[in-house]
């Protein structure tokens, strides 16, 4: 299965702010749960996949390229599918992941390299690449592809097509309302498509509403990823008909105090959660927050953007094995991602 295979990234993944180098597996875990003892898979299952955290911290950044599926329909040639994947790619900067460029300039010999064609003179390379640019704009994914220079000091110059994409007036005052700026508010449509967002709008309006209200990074970061701050769904239970004998009762079973104490979590408010979880999390990782870090924290719990329980949780496990210095470096980063 491909989830035993390991993916190395040499000096190429970006993080934000640097480049690292990764080895990772698509799925990091695939549960399910069945009704009895070496069965299948049936219509009550619960199919859980969880991805690796460096995959799931990319899609959360924005990280995404998203392909057109007509675009691609319309190709027939796979050198030219190839070159659509490549070129959308490089329309991705990795500061503003949400822009897209409107051109692009290479040299024809690293463009040569990275299409990974063997021959890299450059008659050869336009060649390979001049039926492909032909499809790209008969597809209208390209406007225009011009070349520049001579020998193997040339350079290809791409121009895109601007993608027409009908803006709701409506929606984009609501996303600039919540303090997202206009070019970012239109990218998220012309990106996920105007119902999407609205939808996501009102979902995330829903689930704020008599709380504090959140800053613009948490709207824009909801509408990216809404998985990511939904419940996970409810376990449905299977009722089991059959009649089975309770064993003899011969001690009275003690109390659980850790069950008492998050029972007890559980019933508190979001903002009373909040103010406890920041506690605890100040005795575990004391000054490696600094005062505004903890502020924001308490912010981001008190709207339940973050998962109490869990960051508790993880704070327990990281004094006990001692990494509380990495569990703060991720905790840092998700922070990072509500401004």
């Amino acid at each position: 299965m491909s989830t035993h295979t390991n993916f190395h990234i040499e000096r190429g993944w970006h993080d934000g702010k640097r480049y690292r180098t990764v080895i990772f597996r698509h799925l990091h875990e695939i549960m399910f749960d069945t009704g009895q003892s070496g069965g299948t898979i049936d219509q009550d299952s619960m199919i859980t996949v969880v991805l690796p955290p460096i995959i799931a911290e990319s899609l959360r950044r924005g990280f995404l390229k998203p392909l057109s599926s007509g675009i691609l329909g319309e190709l027939t040639q796979p050198t030219a599918r190839a070159l659509y994947r490549l070129l959308d790619g490089h329309r991705h900067t990795l500061n503003a992941p949400s822009e897209r460029l409107q051109d692009f300039k290479v040299g024809l010999l690293e463009w040569g390299r990275k299409a990974r064609i063997l021959n890299l003179s450059p008659d050869k390379i336009r060649r390979v690449l001049d039926p492909a640019h032909d499809e790209l704009l008969r597809a209208h994914y390209l406007a225009s592809v011009t070349y520049h220079g001579r020998g193997q000091n040339q350079s290809v110059h791409y121009v895109f097509e601007r993608e027409v994409v009908a803006l709701d007036p409506l929606l984009l005052s609501r996303l600039t309302g919540r303090g997202i700026v206009p070019k970012v508010a239109k990218g998220l449509m012309e990106s996920l498509g105007v119902d999407t967002v609205r939808e996501r709008l009102d979902e995330v309006e829903q689930l704020i509403a008599g709380k504090k209200v959140p800053g613009p990074g948490f709207f824009v970061s909801f509408i990216r990823s809404p998985d990511d701050y939904r419940p996970p769904p409810a376990r449905q239970q299977v009722a089991v008909r059959t009649q089975v004998a309770a064993p003899p009762r011969l001690l009275q079973a003690e109390a659980d105090p850790d069950q008492a104490a998050r029972e007890r979590f559980a019933s508190l408010s979001a903002i009373e959660r909040a103010q406890e979880t920041v506690r605890s999390l100040r005795v575990v990782y004391g000054n490696r927050l600094d005062a505004g870090e903890y502020r924001k924290l308490g912010d981001v719990l008190e709207v339940e953007a973050l998962d109490a329980t869990l960051l508790r949780a993880e704070a327990a496990r990281a004094l006990t094995m001692g990494t509380c210095d990495n569990q703060v470096a991720l905790l840092r980063v998700q922070l990072a991602t509500f401004s």
